[in-house]
């Protein structure tokens, strides 16, 4: 059944279409309603509906608008059916070169509504039929899954370079390879099973690093259309285009999945840090208890926490210094061990530093105002 999203900033006239025919008569359901472009832009990134029914004049973002957008990210592929008054027929010819399938007037009639789905449900059965079957697919991939097209061999030396080009967020050399790779297809002249399954061999590949990073390849906007395009008679050009969308969001995932792993790794050594303060630890003993470089981590831990580490390390020292000597009668040799220093006298120098006064006078300086504080009582 083909899905529709309304968007209409009328109320009524969103209620009116829902039960002015039987949707599902038609092969037809409602996924979801918005009023006005933007609510309807966000929803469309969510659902990835069949059709969209759309009005022309809202608030926010207008009907033009909002397929131009749609057009423009060459993620989703809806139909859209505009629906216009008599004054907006001249923006309604806007839409003609965005690929709008059909027109409503309104007030709208029942008769009109239901010729332009008959019509569109043709358009989509047809593309539909053009598609291969899932069991296909799998018996084309065994079939041509070690062949070539008709007489070579698959050349699997861009998949490993286009790969690690992706994954170090090479965007522009990855286009280039891209480019390389469809203009090897059609200079050895692949046979469209070849490229299918050269093609399906990548996006696996890229899939599979997306996994092991944690990642869910459910959440990547452009697989679905590019895995409908593989089980369809689609041009190779047509292919190229949505391959390269595909990689172009492969890139992003890929990188944010770093930047979230690595961020999780260092809030585990800030939450050791935290714990451990009071032992004698270095940036050296914790990069080997983590398995990272002692140079990457310290650039990582600056970048992340905008302090270098022995700044951080050391700042924890004296805050805890100075609550133990605020609560405890502790001496000051006690403490400077208790928090981590293994010499007094560098822990006196170094709290000194920060705190203008030694750790002595610190206590000296809390008593004398307690002293105050009761002579004033």
């Amino acid at each position: 059944m083909h899905t529709v999203v309304l968007v209409d900033d009328e109320f009524y006239i969103r209620q009116g279409l829902k039960k002015m025919i039987n949707w599902e008569t038609y092969d037809f359901k409602i996924s979801g309603e918005a009023e006005d472009g933007e609510q309807a832009w966000q929803m469309i990134q969510d659902t990835n509906p069949d059709v969209v029914i759309t009005d022309i004049c809202m608030p926010v973002m207008d009907g033009i608008n909002l397929i131009k957008r749609i057009k423009e990210s060459q993620v989703y592929p809806c139909k859209f059916i505009i629906i216009s008054g008599y004054g907006e027929f001249k923006y309604a010819q806007q839409a003609v070169r965005f690929g709008v399938h059909d027109f409503l007037l309104k007030p709208i009639e029942q008769g009109e509504l239901t010729q332009a789905l008959e019509r569109l449900s043709k358009i989509l059965e047809q593309e539909k039929n053009t598609c291969l079957t899932h069991q296909q697919w799998l018996d084309l991939l065994q079939d041509v899954r070690h062949d070539a097209s008709n007489d070579g061999e698959l050349d699997t030396s861009w998949d490993t370079i286009l790969l690690e080009q992706i994954e170090e967020n090479r965007l522009e050399e990855a286009q280039q390879t891209i480019t390389r790779m469809f203009r090897e297809f059609q200079v050895q002249r692949l046979a469209p099973e070849a490229v299918r399954v050269s093609l399906w061999r990548s996006i696996q590949r890229v899939l599979n690093v997306i996994r092991s990073m944690d990642g869910d390849e459910q959440n990547m906007k452009t697989l679905s259309q590019l895995m409908r395009s593989l089980d369809c008679q689609v041009t190779l050009t047509e292919l190229r285009r949505l391959f390269l969308v595909f990689v172009q969001e492969a890139v992003q995932v890929i990188d944010q999945l770093r930047q979230n792993k690595h961020r999780g790794e260092i809030e585990k050594i800030k939450r050791y840090i935290d714990l451990n303060y009071h032992q004698h630890i270095s940036l050296k003993h914790i990069a080997n208890k983590f398995y990272l470089n002692p140079i990457y981590l310290g650039q990582l831990f600056k970048k992340t926490y905008d302090v270098y580490f022995k700044e951080y390390l050391l700042q924890i020292r004296i805050n805890e210094a100075k609550r133990l000597l605020r609560q405890s009668d502790l001496r000051v040799y006690e403490i400077a061990e208790k928090v981590g220093f293994k010499s007094v006298d560098y822990f006196v120098t170094k709290f000194e530093e920060r705190e203008g006064m030694t750790p002595t006078a610190y206590r000296n300086r809390l008593l004398g105002r307690s002293k105050r504080v009761q002579t004033a009582k």
